[in-house]
């Protein structure tokens, strides 16, 4: 439902949103959580801690699905443990997916497969190719449990 609502907006809607909800680098203060639509929450965090508490908080229950749009594939080899599938919080999102599905979209072919050999060592994927972007959606149900 979040990703039909997102896609569905304009760029101009999108930056207005962020704008309205003060989201910038330039900001002291580096954490934002603002509703811009009802299902909508915008959250500027760091992504390892938001995790944690987000597991801590029992908010897992209600969240019917997880996106990482486009993440930073990091290319080189040296940035390898940069990549979320090779960093050591790689297994809390694991856990925040609360056995739901995942859903991984980048236009890096080989991140997606790393990606999805990342998730197959830990549990099951489908990996779902469609205009030319690579869609990885996983079950973590085994971790969470």
């Amino acid at each position: 439902r979040i990703a039909r609502e997102l896609t569905s907006w304009t760029d101009d809607e999108l930056d207005d949103s962020i704008e309205e909800a003060k989201i910038d680098k330039e900001d002291s203060n580096r954490q934002h959580v603002q509703r811009v639509r009802d299902n909508v929450i915008l959250v500027r965090a760091e992504l390892v801690h938001f995790w944690r508490l987000w597991w801590q908080s029992g908010l897992v229950e209600k969240t019917e699905q997880h996106y990482m749009l486009y993440p930073n594939p990091y290319p080189k080899k040296s940035r390898l443990k940069q990549r979320w599938y090779a960093h050591p919080s790689f297994p809390l999102l694991l856990l925040v997916t609360g056995g739901k599905p995942l859903i991984l979209r980048t236009n890096w072919r080989q991140y997606a497969q790393e990606f999805a050999d990342a998730v197959t060592y830990a549990g099951a994927y489908e990996d779902v190719t469609e205009d030319g972007v690579s869609s990885v959606t996983m079950n973590a149900s085994k971790l969470a449990q």
